[in-house]
């Protein structure tokens, strides 16, 4: 596929869909451009627990890292949420080192 034109991933998806009737229309009137995601499936390689940082580092006072490569314990990856929920991490770690201060 990464060697393929927009136009020929385009035929061979509305083949696969059964559009053949249709497909001159469809090509003609349509311009797909390839664009390649090199660490897209990133997050679903095998890793270890250590690989990702953890929202709020160990040691940390004033640092919290958010979104896709942080660890959020029990959660999918890949997803907004997983996001969010590493930003009310961060948040919520700070708010509790703040009410011990």
């Amino acid at each position: 596929m990464g060697e393929c034109s927009g136009r020929e991933i385009l035929e061979e998806l509305a083949r696969q869909l059964g559009f053949d009737a249709d497909l001159k229309r469809i090509l003609d009137s349509s311009i797909v451009i390839p664009n390649m995601l090199p660490f897209g499936i990133s997050q679903f390689l095998k890793r270890k627990d250590t690989d990702r940082p953890d929202v709020v580092p160990k040691g940390s006072t004033n640092l919290a890292l958010t979104g896709q490569f942080v660890e959020v314990p029990e959660d999918c990856v890949f997803t907004m949420e997983y996001s969010v929920r590493s930003a009310q991490r961060a948040v919520f770690k700070r708010n509790q080192t703040r009410s011990h201060e």
